[in-house]
């Protein structure tokens, strides 16, 4: 169910991004794109209330907002930059014609600092909080992993023909892999 609502949500949002021509970062676009981004959460959140409902939600956000050591919280920051700067150097090295971390036009500090947040707040309580728990419940640490890292790339298919998103003129491979 939560793979249902959670696709349901973002790939309506992307697929009207697509037909109307919005850019995902001006406008109404901006705000379609959000909500495309936090539907993992929203999703984790109904399934959560339905189930649990008060108690179950506090016990959500007490999971999810729990203290890291600094030492992983820094991890978890500098890795996925560091990984789309390999890939883009790897797919700038090939000739290809466009990098993940490179986007045209460029993006300013403040639109990339906003677009981590919405990330960190909208997908992961959802994959990471909420659905990771449940996979390796059922499937084992590496099943659940495996399961959880296929449904996250095939939830971004739509963004492959977006303009502007950073998935755009891209291999899905690249990200499958990554």
């Amino acid at each position: 169910m939560f793979f249902l609502i959670a696709y349901a949500i973002s790939w309506t949002a992307w697929i009207t991004l697509f037909a109307r021509h919005f850019s995902p970062f001006a406008g109404r676009g901006r705000w379609v794109y959000v909500a495309a981004v936090i539907a993992p959460h929203v999703a984790a959140l109904v399934i959560t209330a339905v189930e649990g409902g008060h108690a179950g939600l506090r016990a959500f956000y007490r999971r999810v907002l729990r203290q890291v050591p600094f030492r992983w919280a820094i991890l978890a920051i500098c890795v996925p930059p560091m990984i789309d700067w390999i890939r883009a150097a790897i797919v700038v090295g090939f000739g290809l014609p466009h990098g993940a971390f490179f986007h045209r036009p460029p993006r300013t500090l403040t639109a990339l600092v906003f677009g981590q947040l919405v990330v960190v707040a909208g997908e992961e309580p959802g994959w990471r909080g909420f659905a990771l728990p449940r996979l390796i419940a059922r499937f084992g640490p590496i099943g659940g992993t495996l399961v959880l890292g296929i449904a996250w790339a095939c939830w971004h298919l739509p963004l492959f023909m977006i303009a502007g998103t950073p998935q755009y003129g891209t291999g899905f491979l690249s990200l499958l892999c990554c």
